[in-house]
């Protein structure tokens, strides 16, 4: 053998335990990077479609020019109105104009 001490392996003991802690950790960061992917590939897909929709069928040439000039100068904006957009609707909230306060 390598004529290990008590200390050494319960050291080598300890740094196999880490490892394999290490080594799960890291497939589990791996399986969320590939869902990241996926849900990247699938946004990147639904925001294609709905530029193609604008571009082929609502908005003139000029006006798709426009749109595109707006959204590159108005990143903030475009966030934003992500934001809102994707907010989930809570069901029962008071509206402002409902008096209550």
């Amino acid at each position: 053998m390598l004529g290990v001490t008590p200390e050494q392996s319960v050291a080598l003991k300890d740094s196999i335990r880490v490892a394999k802690e290490l080594d799960s950790c890291l497939g589990e960061a791996l399986a969320v990077l590939e869902e990241l992917k996926q849900r990247l590939a699938r946004s990147g897909d639904d925001l294609e479609k709905t530029f193609n929709n604008l571009r082929d069928h609502i908005l003139s040439p000029s006006q798709t020019g426009e749109y595109l000039l707006w959204v590159n100068e108005n990143a903030a904006c475009m966030e934003l109105l992500d934001v809102l957009w994707n907010r989930p609707i809570i069901e029962g909230s008071r509206s402002m104009d409902s008096g209550d306060e």
